[in-house]
């Protein structure tokens, strides 16, 4: 590679991917090389089923949301509620209203959480889903959106 070159992949991979650079200057000392987490670019899939029965405002789930990671193995994940409209939606029954969870994929690389639905007559909600960098439980500067959806109960 020539000096000062920069480049960049995309690669599309079911699995964990890591990047090594082997690019080493033995004039300087202490040069070596360096491995870099790299995001896959694979398809994560948000899924939203309604209960048979919904009610607002009790402590019955109301949906469940369902993300499929495209690594078929546990990952720390953070799943946030956000522009709501309409309505109140969670993912703890009232009166507690949470709209950030954190939790780990299962070995199929997929979680499911219960979705509640605090006031009528509907609500439009949008769940992002960030991979937890650090696995923190915390939305914070380096975790990484992965997917995003918009979903209805009413």
């Amino acid at each position: 590679m020539p000096g000062g070159f920069q480049g960049s992949v995309v690669v599309d991979a079911a699995g964990l991917v890591v990047g090594v650079s082997n690019n080493v200057n033995y004039d300087v000392p202490f040069d070596g090389s360096a491995a870099y987490n790299m995001p896959v670019a694979a398809t994560t899939l948000l899924g939203f089923s309604l209960a048979a029965t919904r009610t607002a405002g009790d402590t019955n789930p109301d949906g469940t949301l369902t993300v499929q990671l495209p690594v078929p193995f546990s990952v720390p994940v953070l799943l946030e509620i956000t522009s709501e409209t309409g309505g109140d939606a969670s993912f703890t029954a009232p009166p507690t209203d949470t709209d950030l969870i954190a939790g780990n994929t299962d070995a199929n690389g997929q979680i499911q959480r219960n979705v509640f639905w605090f006031a009528a007559p509907a609500v439009t909600f949008t769940v992002n889903v960030y991979y937890d960098a650090n696995n923190n439980g915390i939305l914070d500067a380096g975790d990484v959106l992965m997917a995003t959806g918009t979903f209805t109960i009413s």
